[in-house]
């Protein structure tokens, strides 16, 4: 079995413990396994391209969810279809990792999957504005917290929480950063065709795995085909009060909040879009395109 491992010597938890990415390269090198330890966009892009003159049979991405994202993006313009994956866990959230049932560090990942005999499930992808590629999707609020939880050099998960907390204990006064994290985003939000009620949205998001970080499970309808989709239209205290639901896996309850599976997704606004995609930030135009993707294979411990 042809294995081909990207790594990010900078996300979070490499950049923190540079001894877990030396120990990925040893288990690489014990398997035969091919390691590309990027330092920058354009290396990695160089990397992906050098795949499709040697196509690996799994391809194993070790690094944060913006990685996931990047590697993945590089990835449908070189293989066709993918490769099966893995998501190793090597960045300071690790959603997309453990959204698939992976914890702990990268090495020992890599050392089940060289194995072999791994379970398999199916997922798809999100292309976005016909460019990125990834598992998650979100702007409004969603896009303006992870401005803020990326103000510092090296943030955590522990800042991740502390923003929340500190968002929520604002919004019950009414103070300056939850107004700063929850101002709305104006525009037309169409699923499937269908234009919803409203112009006036605290987020919209979409994922294709069910989790979107600290625990939340928002996309719990996610399967290979469709993306799960949601459209917070409340106020800020009626979206406070979903959040517990949101963690327990439980259906959205709250007037002008809108949630279902769908194959595509059509923001159109006045203003040029800011969003994320897998934790990275972007900015595109006054129409973004969010679609299901390439269905891809992932191993799963």
């Amino acid at each position: 079995m042809k294995v081909a491992v990207f790594a990010t010597p900078k996300s979070g938890a490499n950049r923190r413990r540079p001894r877990r990415l030396r120990a990925l390269a040893e288990v690489a090198e014990a398997h035969g396994a091919v390691l590309h330890a990027t330092h920058s966009l354009e290396e990695l892009d160089r990397a992906v391209a050098s795949l499709a003159h040697d196509r690996p049979d799994v391809l194993a991405i070790n690094g944060g969810d913006g990685t996931v994202h990047r590697v993945l993006t590089a990835a449908v313009q070189v293989l066709d279809p993918l490769p099966t994956l893995a998501i190793l866990p090597g960045g300071t959230m690790d959603i997309a990792a453990r959204s698939t049932g992976w914890l702990g560090r990268g090495a020992e990942g890599l050392e089940r999957v060289c194995a072999g005999g791994l379970r398999t499930t199916e997922r798809s992808l999100l292309t976005v504005d016909g460019r990125w590629a990834g598992f998650l999707f979100g702007n409004g609020l969603i896009a303006r917290f992870l401005e803020v939880y990326e103000e510092v050099p090296d943030p955590t998960a522990a800042r991740a929480a502390q923003i929340l907390a500190r968002g929520a204990a604002s919004a019950m006064v009414g103070g300056p950063f939850a107004e700063q994290l929850t101002r709305r985003w104006r525009g037309e939000v169409e699923l499937d065709g269908e234009v919803l009620a409203g112009d006036d949205w605290l987020a919209v998001a979409a994922g294709t795995v069910e989790q979107i970080g600290l625990g939340f499970r928002p996309f719990r309808d996610a399967r290979a085909g469709r993306m799960h989709a949601v459209a917070l239209g409340s106020s800020v205290g009626r979206f406070a009060r979903e959040l517990p639901r949101v963690y327990g896996r439980r259906p959205l309850r709250e007037p002008g909040n809108v949630e279902r599976p769908a194959t595509r997704l059509v923001l159109r606004s006045d203003e040029p879009a800011s969003f994320m995609v897998d934790g990275d930030f972007h900015r595109g135009g006054q129409e973004l395109v969010v679609e299901v993707g390439q269905t891809v294979t992932l191993l799963v411990p």
